[in-house]
């Protein structure tokens, strides 16, 4: 069941749901996440519990499952570092501003009856603000290349390789226009059918 939207798509570009994973006779379960709107998939540690997104996809910060673990990546998940421990990480919270990177996680030590918020501020890691070379086109996924209807509509994503701070609060799509090609036409295809 789909519990929300923003839950499995925190982004234009990013997708991720939860599943079981069938190869050779054995299924396991797993989040799946994309990058590409859905195109190319990455499958996460099935110790891998909850996670949130800040800067725009440009950081991913996740808690392993009944450990002491917490896992980030700032490159679309291609590398995950796990150098922050706690006792027992219940839960995470984004505390993001316009120029903060901050994330909050709920540690439980049940046996000392402890109760604590750890707060881990990205913001001197990534202390750039991007610049225009910082982005590259995503492009809406269509089934007759990337144009529809005599235009083409793509939004501005951070490259992977760029450590850098996100700052735009809106992220509105770039519509162009386009060559025509028979495809792109809904009436196209029920001529042919």
């Amino acid at each position: 069941m789909i519990k929300s939207k923003q839950n499995h798509f925190p982004e234009k570009w990013i997708t991720t749901f939860q599943g079981i994973y069938y190869c050779n006779g054995l299924s396991r379960f797993h989040t799946f996440i994309s990058f590409t709107g859905g195109k190319t998939w990455q499958i996460l540690d099935k110790r891998i519990d909850k996670f949130i997104f800040v800067n725009h996809g440009g950081l991913i910060f996740a808690i392993e499952r009944r450990s002491d673990i917490i896992w980030y990546s700032y490159d679309d998940g291609n590398n995950w570092y796990d150098d922050i421990r706690a006792d027992f990480f219940k839960d995470i919270f984004t505390i993001e501003s316009p120029n903060n990177l901050i994330i909050s996680a709920l540690n439980v030590n049940e046996d000392k009856n402890i109760h604590s918020f750890n707060k881990y501020n990205f913001s001197d890691l990534i202390n750039r603000t991007c610049q225009n070379d910082d982005f590259e086109p995503w492009y809406v996924p269509r089934y007759y290349e990337n144009c529809f209807e005599s235009e083409e509509a793509f939004y501005l994503k951070k490259k992977p390789s760029s450590m850098c701070f996100d700052d735009r609060t809106v992220l509105l799509p770039v519509i162009e226009p386009c060559q025509c090609v028979r495809d792109g036409f809904l009436w196209y295809s029920n001529i042919i059918s």
